[in-house]
């Protein structure tokens, strides 16, 4: 099993809560749990099975052969019958080329080299996106600063658990998570 450098370097915010229905696996951990719970859970999940993680790899190439996939990475070659990727999309920080304009007194930190408000200096802070890492970032920062969120689109935002249950645990429940986005529910849903 190939895992990327990152979640063995904890190369994310030290506060960041998972909202997986992690709850449903036959392991306990609780809803939503913090970044540190969640990446002890998934090394116990490992030992457990006895899965040979290998970590900072990169795949140079993958073909199928028969009914087998022949991996090219920079650690050697492997064979499996089965290839999951589940790597995400935002592996890169995208920084547009008017941050170089800025002021170098505005201190710019991207999502990606964020861990904990201490990084950030006193004062108002704006934080640009409104996605998962941007709502968590703001959320947490404005325990200790005036902050302002800019979003493309206007934003709307949900409680994460309801009675008691991640909202996550619902979704998966009604199905909600398989939802084709091309649909009338799943385009209702995405608006």
């Amino acid at each position: 099993m190939l895992i990327p450098q990152a979640w063995s370097g904890f190369s994310r915010h030290q506060s960041v809560k998972f909202h997986p229905s992690v709850q449903i696996s036959t392991f306990q951990c609780k809803i939503g749990p913090p970044f540190s719970e969640f990446t002890n859970y998934l090394q116990t999940y490992a030992d457990h099975f006895a899965l040979p993680i290998q970590t900072d790899t990169r795949v140079m190439d993958m073909q199928k052969r028969a009914e087998t996939f022949v991996l090219q990475t920079t650690q050697g070659t492997y064979q499996a019958a089965t290839v999951i990727v589940a790597t995400g999309p935002f592996h890169h920080p995208r920084i547009p080329a008017f941050a170089s304009a800025l002021s170098p007194q505005v201190e710019q930190l991207h999502s990606a080299a964020y861990r904990n408000p201490s990084q950030i200096p006193p004062g108002p802070v704006l934080v640009v996106g409104a996605g998962d890492s941007g709502a968590h970032t703001a959320a947490e920062l404005a325990h200790a600063h005036p902050v302002s969120l800019a979003a493309a689109h206007p934003l709307y935002f949900v409680p994460l658990t309801l009675l008691g249950k991640s909202l996550f645990w619902y979704l998966d429940r009604l199905h909600l998570l398989e939802v084709d986005g091309t649909r009338s529910l799943g385009a209702w849903l995405k608006a």
